[in-house]
């Protein structure tokens, strides 16, 4: 079987933009006390950044008190996409504006009392659809995109 040949960075950018304007799902995996934790959520993304929308108790939200860090994951094993980044967490209810309409997007949204908002601000993107990709995959380091 023959391996396509590697998308330019700017073409891989684009599709990782189209993904993120969902809105979709995603796989957030944190860790905290030497535990892995790893969720499916919906989420949306505005301002540059994840949002998604959980319970109060889980174990999700423990973790990102504790390690303020996650990683997502969209895509499946032959169009993958890894953002890692800082978190933190919010009131869903005190969001207004574009937003608090995208949050109203999600299936919690802002319409389960108690719920708590996870805002992922990524510092690292990384993606491909091939091996042939694997060597450029960072598209995004320090917070800046590279292309």
């Amino acid at each position: 079987m023959r391996q396509a040949a590697p998308r330019a960075l700017t073409d891989r950018k684009e599709h990782v933009l189209e993904l993120l304007a969902g809105p979709g799902h995603l796989w957030l995996a944190t860790a905290a006390e030497s535990l892995p934790h790893l969720v499916p959520l919906a989420f949306a993304y505005g301002e540059g950044d994840l949002l998604m929308v959980t319970k109060p108790g889980t174990r999700t939200v423990r973790s990102l008190r504790d390690a303020g860090r996650a990683r997502a994951a969209l895509g499946d094993t032959r169009d993958v996409v890894l953002i890692d980044g800082t978190t933190t967490l919010f009131d869903p209810q005190s969001v207004t504006g574009q937003l608090g309409a995208l949050l109203d997007t999600l299936p919690m949204g802002r319409r389960v009392p108690g719920s708590v908002g996870l805002r992922l601000r990524p510092d690292r993107i990384q993606a491909w659809q091939s091996m042939a990709e694997i060597g450029d995959r960072t598209l995004m380091s320090g917070g800046r995109w590279l292309v």
